[in-house]
Protein backbone atom coordinates (compact mmCIF):
# COMPACT_ATOMS: atom_id res chain seq x y z
CA UNK A 1 0.00 0.00 0.00
CA UNK A 2 1.27 3.34 -1.21
CA UNK A 3 0.37 7.43 -0.17
CA UNK A 4 -2.11 8.68 -2.39
CA UNK A 5 -0.48 11.69 -4.59
CA UNK A 6 -2.07 14.77 -3.39
CA UNK A 7 -3.91 16.64 -6.58
CA UNK A 8 -2.48 20.51 -7.28
CA UNK A 9 -5.76 22.00 -8.13
CA UNK A 10 -4.64 25.11 -9.73
CA UNK A 11 -2.66 25.09 -13.28
CA UNK A 12 -0.49 27.63 -12.47
CA UNK A 13 1.01 25.65 -9.26
CA UNK A 14 4.42 24.68 -9.11
CA UNK A 15 4.49 21.14 -9.76
CA UNK A 16 4.34 18.32 -6.70
CA UNK A 17 6.68 15.13 -7.12
CA UNK A 18 7.09 12.87 -4.29
CA UNK A 19 8.13 9.02 -4.22
CA UNK A 20 5.67 6.64 -2.69
CA UNK A 21 6.33 6.06 0.89
CA UNK A 22 5.18 2.46 1.51
CA UNK A 23 3.37 2.03 4.39
CA UNK A 24 1.23 -0.26 6.51
CA UNK A 25 -2.90 0.86 6.84
CA UNK A 26 -3.53 1.14 10.32
CA UNK A 27 -6.36 3.93 10.13
CA UNK A 28 -4.10 5.99 12.27
CA UNK A 29 -2.60 8.69 10.61
CA UNK A 30 1.10 9.27 12.81
CA UNK A 31 1.58 5.68 12.45
CA UNK A 32 0.62 5.39 8.00
CA UNK A 33 2.36 8.99 7.18
CA UNK A 34 5.95 8.47 6.52
CA UNK A 35 8.51 10.29 8.99
CA UNK A 36 12.16 10.87 8.08
CA UNK A 37 13.25 11.87 11.61
CA UNK A 38 12.48 11.85 15.32
CA UNK A 39 11.08 15.49 14.69
CA UNK A 40 8.62 14.69 12.43
CA UNK A 41 7.34 11.65 13.96
CA UNK A 42 6.72 13.79 17.10
CA UNK A 43 4.98 16.07 14.71
CA UNK A 44 2.62 13.36 13.05
CA UNK A 45 2.05 11.77 16.41
CA UNK A 46 1.37 14.74 18.79
CA UNK A 47 0.02 17.60 16.37
CA UNK A 48 -1.28 16.43 13.03
CA UNK A 49 -3.27 13.49 14.49
CA UNK A 50 -4.95 14.99 17.35
CA UNK A 51 -6.02 17.86 15.08
CA UNK A 52 -7.28 15.76 11.92
CA UNK A 53 -9.49 13.19 10.70
CA UNK A 54 -7.83 10.57 9.43
CA UNK A 55 -8.89 11.03 5.80
CA UNK A 56 -6.88 14.16 5.21
CA UNK A 57 -4.27 11.00 4.82
CA UNK A 58 -5.04 11.92 0.89
CA UNK A 59 -4.12 15.32 0.65
CA UNK A 60 -0.66 15.30 2.26
CA UNK A 61 2.45 14.46 0.45
CA UNK A 62 5.63 13.81 2.63
CA UNK A 63 8.85 14.37 1.72
CA UNK A 64 8.19 15.53 -1.52
CA UNK A 65 9.84 17.89 -4.24
CA UNK A 66 8.56 20.84 -5.51
CA UNK A 67 9.87 22.77 -8.21
CA UNK A 68 9.21 26.39 -8.23
CA UNK A 69 10.59 29.00 -10.49
CA UNK A 70 13.24 26.56 -11.96
CA UNK A 71 14.35 25.52 -8.76
CA UNK A 72 13.72 22.18 -6.95
CA UNK A 73 13.49 22.14 -3.00
CA UNK A 74 12.35 19.01 -0.71
CA UNK A 75 9.77 19.74 1.85
CA UNK A 76 8.91 18.26 4.91
CA UNK A 77 5.22 17.87 4.41
CA UNK A 78 2.86 19.35 1.43
CA UNK A 79 -0.89 19.70 2.32
CA UNK A 80 -2.94 20.06 -0.98
CA UNK A 81 -6.70 21.51 -0.15
CA UNK A 82 -9.20 23.45 -2.84
CA UNK A 83 -8.03 26.91 -2.79
CA UNK A 84 -4.47 26.98 -0.43
CA UNK A 85 -1.87 24.94 -0.31
CA UNK A 86 0.72 24.79 3.15
CA UNK A 87 4.07 23.78 3.62
CA UNK A 88 5.00 22.24 6.59
CA UNK A 89 8.37 22.25 7.78
CA UNK A 90 10.36 20.58 10.95
CA UNK A 91 13.28 22.68 11.87
CA UNK A 92 16.02 20.99 14.17
CA UNK A 93 18.36 23.15 15.47
CA UNK A 94 21.57 21.50 13.92
CA UNK A 95 20.59 21.77 10.70
CA UNK A 96 19.01 24.92 10.69
CA UNK A 97 21.11 27.08 13.31
CA UNK A 98 24.33 28.26 11.24
CA UNK A 99 24.63 31.59 8.72
CA UNK A 100 24.66 29.19 5.42
CA UNK A 101 20.84 27.53 6.59
CA UNK A 102 19.76 31.19 7.93
CA UNK A 103 20.03 32.24 4.75
CA UNK A 104 18.68 29.35 2.51
CA UNK A 105 15.82 29.25 4.85
CA UNK A 106 14.39 32.17 4.57
CA UNK A 107 15.29 32.44 0.47
CA UNK A 108 13.16 29.14 0.31
CA UNK A 109 10.33 30.45 2.27
CA UNK A 110 10.28 33.51 -0.24
CA UNK A 111 10.40 31.57 -3.36
CA UNK A 112 7.56 29.22 -1.70
CA UNK A 113 5.66 32.15 -0.91
CA UNK A 114 5.59 34.05 -4.23
CA UNK A 115 4.72 30.84 -5.54
CA UNK A 116 1.64 30.80 -3.85
CA UNK A 117 2.31 28.38 -1.00
CA UNK A 118 1.81 29.08 2.75
CA UNK A 119 4.90 27.74 4.72
CA UNK A 120 4.36 26.79 8.42
CA UNK A 121 7.72 26.13 10.81
CA UNK A 122 7.73 24.29 13.53
CA UNK A 123 11.08 23.44 15.78
CA UNK A 124 11.72 20.73 18.30
CA UNK A 125 11.12 23.20 20.96
CA UNK A 126 7.68 23.89 19.98
CA UNK A 127 6.42 21.14 19.32
CA UNK A 128 7.73 18.68 22.46
CA UNK A 129 7.08 21.85 24.69
CA UNK A 130 4.25 23.75 23.40
CA UNK A 131 2.14 21.20 21.96
CA UNK A 132 -0.84 23.42 22.16
CA UNK A 133 0.16 26.19 20.37
CA UNK A 134 1.27 24.33 17.62
CA UNK A 135 -1.97 22.50 17.22
CA UNK A 136 -4.13 25.93 17.69
CA UNK A 137 -1.19 27.76 14.59
CA UNK A 138 -1.90 24.41 11.87
CA UNK A 139 -5.78 24.23 12.89
CA UNK A 140 -5.60 28.51 12.22
CA UNK A 141 -3.93 27.55 8.47
CA UNK A 142 -6.13 24.73 7.60
CA UNK A 143 -9.21 26.87 8.24
CA UNK A 144 -8.36 29.16 5.45
CA UNK A 145 -9.33 26.26 3.19
CA UNK A 146 -12.59 25.12 2.29
CA UNK A 147 -11.68 21.90 2.09
CA UNK A 148 -8.69 21.26 4.58
CA UNK A 149 -11.36 23.02 7.23
CA UNK A 150 -13.24 19.72 6.80
CA UNK A 151 -10.33 17.65 7.77
CA UNK A 152 -10.05 19.14 11.38
CA UNK A 153 -11.28 17.92 14.48
CA UNK A 154 -13.59 20.06 16.50
CA UNK A 155 -12.22 20.73 19.63
CA UNK A 156 -8.52 18.92 19.46
CA UNK A 157 -7.32 16.97 22.64
CA UNK A 158 -4.20 18.72 23.30
CA UNK A 159 -1.62 16.43 25.27
CA UNK A 160 1.91 17.15 26.02
CA UNK A 161 3.90 14.51 24.16
CA UNK A 162 4.23 10.79 26.67
CA UNK A 163 5.20 7.57 24.88
CA UNK A 164 4.60 3.88 25.41
CA UNK A 165 7.33 1.34 25.82
CA UNK A 166 6.78 0.83 22.11
CA UNK A 167 6.78 4.09 20.85
CA UNK A 168 9.79 4.76 23.08
CA UNK A 169 11.52 2.18 21.22
CA UNK A 170 10.81 3.79 17.58
CA UNK A 171 11.60 6.92 18.89
CA UNK A 172 15.15 5.40 20.03
CA UNK A 173 15.19 4.10 16.20
CA UNK A 174 14.76 7.62 15.05
CA UNK A 175 17.45 8.95 17.33
CA UNK A 176 20.10 6.80 16.31
CA UNK A 177 19.19 7.63 12.56
CA UNK A 178 19.14 11.05 13.25
CA UNK A 179 22.96 11.22 15.20
CA UNK A 180 24.00 8.88 12.13
CA UNK A 181 23.17 11.54 9.93
CA UNK A 182 24.42 14.19 11.80
CA UNK A 183 26.43 13.72 14.95
CA UNK A 184 25.98 17.21 16.65
CA UNK A 185 22.60 15.48 17.23
CA UNK A 186 23.76 13.52 19.72
CA UNK A 187 24.12 16.94 21.98
CA UNK A 188 20.34 17.38 21.24
CA UNK A 189 19.14 13.44 22.31
CA UNK A 190 21.32 13.76 25.40
CA UNK A 191 19.41 13.42 28.43
CA UNK A 192 19.59 15.75 30.84
CA UNK A 193 19.61 15.51 34.40
CA UNK A 194 16.21 13.84 36.78
CA UNK A 195 14.28 15.70 39.19
CA UNK A 196 15.78 14.31 42.01
CA UNK A 197 19.36 15.56 40.50
CA UNK A 198 18.03 19.36 40.03
CA UNK A 199 16.43 19.48 43.17
CA UNK A 200 19.69 17.48 44.91
CA UNK A 201 21.49 20.62 42.52
CA UNK A 202 19.55 23.14 43.39
CA UNK A 203 19.72 22.45 46.94
CA UNK A 204 23.86 22.30 46.82
CA UNK A 205 23.75 25.80 45.37
CA UNK A 206 21.33 27.12 48.16
CA UNK A 207 24.16 26.07 50.80
CA UNK A 208 27.31 27.21 48.78
CA UNK A 209 25.25 31.36 48.65
CA UNK A 210 24.84 31.02 52.33
CA UNK A 211 27.76 30.07 52.68
CA UNK A 212 29.64 32.86 50.60
CA UNK A 213 26.86 35.49 52.08
CA UNK A 214 27.91 34.87 55.46
CA UNK A 215 31.39 35.12 54.42
CA UNK A 216 30.79 38.26 52.92
CA UNK A 217 29.58 39.75 55.53
CA UNK A 218 32.24 38.64 58.09
CA UNK A 219 34.35 40.17 55.96
CA UNK A 220 32.23 43.19 55.58
CA UNK A 221 31.86 43.68 59.74
CA UNK A 222 35.89 43.31 59.60
CA UNK A 223 36.30 46.23 57.31
CA UNK A 224 33.31 48.42 58.96
CA UNK A 225 35.50 47.88 61.94
CA UNK A 226 39.02 48.37 60.45
CA UNK A 227 37.52 51.73 58.97
CA UNK A 228 36.44 53.17 61.83
CA UNK A 229 39.70 52.84 63.16
CA UNK A 230 41.35 53.98 60.53
CA UNK A 231 39.14 57.03 59.37
CA UNK A 232 39.81 58.89 62.78
CA UNK A 233 43.68 58.49 62.14
CA UNK A 234 43.70 59.65 58.44
CA UNK A 235 41.89 62.61 59.58
CA UNK A 236 44.33 63.44 62.32
CA UNK A 237 47.46 63.11 60.18
CA UNK A 238 45.40 64.93 57.06
CA UNK A 239 45.91 61.64 54.87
Amino acid sequence: MTTSQPVVTRSNSAHVSSQPKAFKKTGILYEDLYADSYLEYLFLRWVLTPLTRYEIIDRISPQCEVRVSGKQYQIDYAFIGQERRFVVELDGYTEHSNKYAFTRDRSRDNDLLVDGWDVLRFSFDAVQEQTGNCIFQLQGAFSKDPLLRTFLIDKPQVTRPDYTDEEWEKIKSYKINCCIRNPLNLKLFNPGPSREELVLQLANLQVEQERLTTEFASELNTTTAVSKVIEPMKNNHNV
